[in-house]
């Protein structure tokens, strides 16, 4: 299966945000793993792919976070991606012990206005 069938066929489910331009700091929204923490199960990875990229210096930090229910506004970080900074498809290894929701924390910088437009989402293949 080519990429592009790949990026069009993804469970939106899936899907931590999806052709969207991140702007300021901010939290994507939560997808549920069905994990417990114990360390059991198939393992994860997170998939952000970056179409365009705006401003001047542009750096894009992303933390993994999870938590056990959706309602607490505070979450676990579990792991940092590298650093991004140009288009590409970039991944991270989410650990095991991870609760049941995930999200990502987006942490933007540089200067005139930078923005990062992406499709992040989980997947079980890389």
């Amino acid at each position: 299966m080519s990429l592009r069938n790949f990026i069009l066929n993804f469970d939106r489910d899936l899907a931590f945000t999806y052709k969207t331009a991140i702007t300021a700091d901010g939290y994507s929204s939560d997808i549920e793993t069905g994990c417990d923490g114990s360390g059991v199960g198939v393992p994860l990875f997170v998939v952000v792919m970056v179409s365009a990229v705006g401003g001047t210096s542009p750096t894009l930090d992303i933390t993994v976070c999870s938590k056990a229910t959706a309602s607490p506004t505070t979450s676990d970080a579990v792991g940092t991606m590298p650093q991004i900074t140009a288009n590409g498809m970039y991944h991270f290894s989410l650990p095991q012990n991870v609760k049941n929701f995930v999200n990502l924390n987006y942490n933007i910088g540089g200067t005139g206005t930078p923005t990062f437009t992406i499709t992040a989402f989980l997947t079980t293949l890389i």
